[in-house]
Order: C-alpha cells, then sequence, then structure tokens
C-alpha cells in the first residue's frame, strides 16, 4: 500500500506537462501583447473631449451695426471667413430708407419751391423754379404759384392803398404849405400894411385902405405892375403919385407931412435919422429870419413867447465898431 502511494505521487509530473494547444495559447498571447506594447510605443493616439467653454479671440472683437438700423435682406459672409476692408458683408433691406428718401425729398423740393417764393416776392421779380422741380413735384410747385400769385395781388392791393394814402398825405401836406406860406405872406403883407398905416395914423392923416388878394395874383396884374414898378405890396398912391416899400413910404410921408404941423416920424437930428435908416436897412437885409419870426405886429399888436429858431438866433447884430479891414469913408 505504501509503494502504490508512492507511485501515485512520482507519476503526478508527469501528468502535469502541458499540452501542445496549451503552448500555442500561450504563446499567442504573449505575441499580442508584444506587439499592443510595439504599437503603443510608435503610434499617435488622438483624444477627443467633449465639454462646455467660451471662444475668446486673440484680437478685439468688430462689431458690425449700422448707425440707421433696419432690416437685414442678406448675409454675404460665413462665420470664420476672412474679409477685406470695404467688403460688403451684410445687405439691409431698402424699402423702408426708400419711403424714408422719398419723404425727404419731397421736404426739400417743397422748401425749395418755397424759398424761391419767397426770394421772388422779396426782389419783386417773376418766379422761377429751379430747374427740374417742376417735373419732380408739380403739386409743389402749382402750390406755390398759387400763393405767389395770391400775395402779389395782395400786396398790389395795399401798395395802391398805401400810395393813395401818401398821395392824400402829400395834398394835405402841400394845402398845409400853401395855407402856411398864405398865412405868412398875409402876416408879411399886415406888417408892410401896419409900417405904411403907422406914420399916417400918428401924423393923423385921413386915408383909404384898399386890399390885395394876393393869393389871387392881384399883385401881379398889369395895372397894378403899371402903378408899382417893384410890383410889391403896400403900395402909397398920393394923388398920381405911386410909391411902394415901407422904408421910402416913411420917408416920403415924414417929409410931405413934417413937423410940427405933424408927429415926427424920423428923429429931428440929421444923425438919428441916418441911425434909424440905418437900422430899418440892417433889418431888411440881414434879419430876414428874424423879420419872418417877430413880424412888426408882434411890436404894435400881438407879442410873441415862441422862442426862436435856431435860424434866427444864429443871427447876431453887428459889431459896435467896424472891422479894422471894413472900408470906412470920411466926409472932408
Amino acid at each position: 500500500m505504501t509503494n502504490t502511494l508512492t507511485d501515485a505521487i512520482e507519476s503526478i509530473p508527469a501528468r502535469l506537462e502541458p499540452s501542445r494547444a496549451a503552448r500555442l495559447l500561450l504563446w499567442t498571447i504573449t505575441g499580442f501583447f508584444a506587439v499592443m506594447i510595439l504599437w503603443a510605443a510608435f503610434s499617435k493616439v488622438d483624444e477627443v473631449a467633449v465639454a462646455q467653454g467660451r471662444v475668446i479671440p486673440s484680437k478685439q472683437l468688430q462689431i458690425v451695426s449700422n448707425l440707421e438700423g433696419g432690416v437685414v435682406k442678406a448675409i454675404l459672409v460665413k462665420p470664420g471667413q476672412k474679409v477685406a476692408a470695404g467688403q460688403v458683408l451684410l445687405e439691409l433691406d431698402k424699402t423702408m430708407f426708400s419711403a424714408e428718401l422719398g419723404k425727404t425729398s419731397g421736404n426739400y423740393d417743397a422748401l425749395v419751391a418755397r424759398a424761391a417764393r419767397l426770394q421772388a416776392e422779396v426782389a419783386g421779380t417773376p418766379l422761377r423754379f429751379p430747374e427740374g422741380l417742376a417735373a419732380r413735384t408739380p403739386s409743389v410747385v402749382t402750390t406755390e404759384s398759387a400763393v405767389h400769385s395770391a400775395q402779389m395781388a395782395n400786396l398790389t392791393t395795399e401798395t395802391s392803398a398805401a400810395q393813395a394814402r401818401l398821395d392824400q398825405a402829400r395834398r394835405s401836406l402841400g394845402e398845409a404849405e400853401a395855407a402856411a406860406s398864405a398865412r405868412a405872406q398875409e402876416a408879411d403883407l399886415r406888417a408892410r400894411e401896419l409900417s405904411m398905416v403907422a406914420p399916417l395914423v400918428e401924423k393923423g392923416i385921413d386915408f383909404e385902405l384898399v386890399e390885395i388878394d394876393l393869393s389871387a395874383g392881384q399883385h401881379r396884374e398889369s395895372d397894378y405892375r403899371a402903378r408899382s414898378s417893384t410890383g410889391r405890396v403896400p403900395m402909397l398912391s398920393h394923388g398920381d403919385f405911386d410909391l411902394s416899400e415901407s422904408s421910402a413910404i416913411s420917408e416920403y410921408l415924414d417929409e410931405l407931412f413934417p413937423a410940427p404941423g405933424h408927429v415926427a416920424v424920423y428923429p429931428e437930428h440929421m444923425a438919428d435919422r441916418a441911425r434909424a435908416r440905418q437900422i430899418q436897412a440892417w433889418l431888411r437885409s440881414d434879419l430876414v429870419p428874424i423879420r419872418e419870426e417877430r413880424p412888426t405886429t408882434v411890436v404894435f399888436d400881438q407879442p410873441i413867447d415862441t422862442p426862436l429858431s435856431p435860424a434866427a438866433r444864429a443871427r447876431r447884430p453887428p459889431p459896435s465898431r467896424p472891422p479894422a479891414s471894413a472900408p470906412r469913408a470920411r466926409p472932408t
């Protein structure tokens, strides 16, 4: 029994010897791993990872925008495509812009037509619109032409009315000036009459006063001019002798009706009479503005409180002694 156990143990290694199929499988596995090790050593494997993230460009982002806005009709580029400066990227729908352009053009043409009308009205020239405006906007041209015609008609009416008022004012001014001139002539005539009548009254001489209508031109009639060599008033008629000019009449009456039978008009002494005649001549020649504003009636009848005009105030009495260069006569 002991021998039998020993033989069984010694026969185990013989039974453990691998079979041919096992050896082939071992070499196949060994070869597979060797090939995989060589492939892993010399081959490149791409790794793909799926995750969420952000793409940050290396340069500044370029935002494409339109100032006026609009509706995008077409996109002419693709994402990632390289573009050049000035290249068209988007195409906008022009419907809205065409409508806005038409509205703006219409407003512009209306303003141009109005400006042409206003310029024509200001300058008083015929209305002329810019070339092509009537073809673009005939309704605006028609409207502005009608407004221009109405404005010119209204202006003509107002001008005619203003001219009529101006003519009436001129006629009124002419009438007022004529009336003022007539009153001035009448005042001058009264002053002259007073200068002639005063010596007659002072000397107590009876006389008859005949009025001459200066506005009717009686002093220019042939009968009056035949009697008065100067054709002026007043005129003294004494018998067949006619004399005009107030100073000449005063001297004639003073000599014709002398003192002491009558009141003397001029001073008794020769020097005083010469001085009186000097003052008369000075009044007639140099003080015309004062004589017009202060006639003889102011002295004898109606004083005037109105100040003298600048022209009258500019007159100055002559110096008490003549200048060194003035001629002087000395009787011998």
